[in-house]
């Protein structure tokens, strides 16, 4: 049986120099990675499902890219999520990355919500133009089926009103960058990153 992968990374921004911006210690906690991490089932269309969070702003080594690496018998999808403007050059690299090492990549946040991405679309990295409540079942599916439609949620921007979705606490020691409950051994053991120098 094949599974899922799941790779949810909050990217960070390159600063005036090219590099990455990182920081050791993070002091207002992102919570888009824990909220989609949360609603991921363990399992999509009968297949396990397994999730790694990383938050790039507070996540000091670059182990983490080793997760878009293909795993015979394994689907990776990773899900480039609370993207703002001044992420989006950092997001579309990673997404780059990841079709690079035959993973499934999808940008939503902010910036594909209310900016026109036309003419980044159509280029093998999906796009999420709605909230995560109304695609993300959707996109899980097609990423464990095989492939992603170029744009999610065209005709579903602007909700007046979301259904909260149910939200469930994993395991500790899930995944690489979470914020739920592992020891720092597990953390620093697992946790992947990009081919970016750290300053």
């Amino acid at each position: 049986m094949t599974s899922l992968r799941v790779v949810i990374v909050k990217p960070s921004k390159y600063d005036e120099h090219g590099f990455v911006e990182r920081f050791r210690r993070g002091f207002m906690p992102n919570s888009t990675v824990p909220h989609l991490a949360s609603m991921t089932p363990r399992e999509v269309l009968g297949k396990p499902c397994e999730v790694h969070a990383v938050d790039e702003y507070v996540q000091t080594d670059l182990d983490y890219l080793s997760l878009f690496e293909p795993e015979r018998g394994c689907e990776t999808l990773v899900a480039l999520v609370g993207v703002q403007s001044h992420q989006l050059h950092r997001a579309l690299d990673l997404a780059a990355l990841a079709l690079e090492r035959g993973a499934h990549a999808v940008i939503g946040g902010p910036h594909p919500m209310t900016c026109d991405t036309a003419m980044l679309q159509g280029r093998d990295v999906a796009f999420s133009l709605s909230e995560a409540e109304i695609v993300w079942p959707a996109i899980l599916e097609d990423a464990a089926s095989g492939g992603l439609r170029p744009v999610y949620g065209r005709d579903e921007r602007w909700q007046l009103q979301l259904d909260s979705p149910v939200l469930r606490l994993r395991p500790a020691g899930t995944s690489a960058g979470t914020p739920f409950r592992c020891s720092a051994s597990t953390r620093r053991a697992a946790a992947p990153t990009p081919a970016t120098s750290a300053r």
